[in-house]
């Protein structure tokens, strides 16, 4: 019996349920995208690094999300010049929150997903293009040939449209699908 392909396999299945949880974590605590997908990365690697620490029985997504925490925590002494600064407490704090949310939060994220795949036409391409491809208004404006009040008049549109979708499906029960 290969030992390694049975620690990477449970690795693997318990990382891409708890993923949801510490992306939105490390989302909430870190303004800017790249460096949060960055630090998630970071975090999944020193958690198969350790992984042979965790203990079965344990939370798994308690003990990654306390990973991403020291990930964010580290991150942030880096870059202690950031306008956006947290103190450790509230880091912790945030972090519980999270763990306890993750199945709620990772239904909605579900269900908003489905909610943009309704978009269509010039409004899936500002969502693609703001969201996705991470460009300003300004710069969505330039390729779109729209105006930047435009666009976030748009955008602005799609967000309540988008949280109405997830909201109504939400009560409707199809996140337990």
């Amino acid at each position: 019996m290969d030992t390694s392909l049975d620690r990477s396999e449970r690795f693997t299945r318990l990382w891409v349920t708890a993923q949801p949880a510490i992306a939105t974590y490390v989302r909430a605590m870190v303004p800017d995208a790249a460096l949060a997908e960055d630090l998630v990365q970071e975090t999944a690697v020193t958690a198969l690094h350790r992984f042979d620490d965790f203990r079965p029985e344990g939370d798994f997504r308690a003990w990654a999300v306390g990973i991403a925490r020291n990930k964010v925590l580290h991150s942030r002494r880096s870059y202690a010049r950031s306008p956006v600064c947290f103190e450790p407490d509230l880091a912790e704090r945030i972090s519980d929150r999270v763990a306890e949310k993750a199945d709620e939060l990772h239904a909605e994220r579900l269900l908003l997903r489905e909610c943009i795949d309704r978009v269509e036409g010039r409004g899936r391409e500002v969502l693609r293009l703001r969201y996705s491809d991470d460009l300003k208004p300004g710069s969505i404006a330039e390729r779109l040939a729209m105006t930047a009040n435009n666009v976030r008049v748009m955008l602005s549109r799609l967000r309540r449209a988008l949280e109405r979708c997830v909201h109504e499906r939400l009560s409707a029960g199809e996140a337990t699908r």
